[in-house]
């Protein structure tokens, strides 16, 4: 909702947080803009996230993550490149049961 989009955006003018961008999913579907996604879009200063998801409920998992900027007075969408410099590996937490178990006798 763009209206969302403004009001938040007041609301922290002058602040440390801003809005840059905006995410949806696409169940089922390749993670790019659609015509559907060009028709509702604004802000050509917004990142949008479009993530493809594949299967329903606790066994729905992201496929693909791809990033657009609006382009051309808004007339079409530019990919562009995600990347990150601060990923890490994810943490391990060891549990009782990973412990090593003593051989038995």
């Amino acid at each position: 909702d763009p209206q969302l989009w403004v009001d938040v955006t007041r609301a922290h003018r002058g602040g440390a947080m801003r809005v840059v961008g905006l995410y949806h999913s696409h169940p089922d579907g390749p993670a790019q803009p659609s015509a559907i996604d060009l028709e509702a879009a604004w802000g050509e200063e917004l990142v949008w996230l479009i993530v493809a998801v594949e299967g329903k409920g606790g066994a729905a998992q992201a496929v693909q993550v791809t990033a657009h900027l609006l382009d051309h007075g808004g007339r079409q969408f530019r990919e562009i490149p995600l990347r990150t410099g601060d990923w890490h590996t994810y943490p391990v937490r060891v549990l009782p049961d990973d412990a090593p178990k003593e051989a038995a006798s």
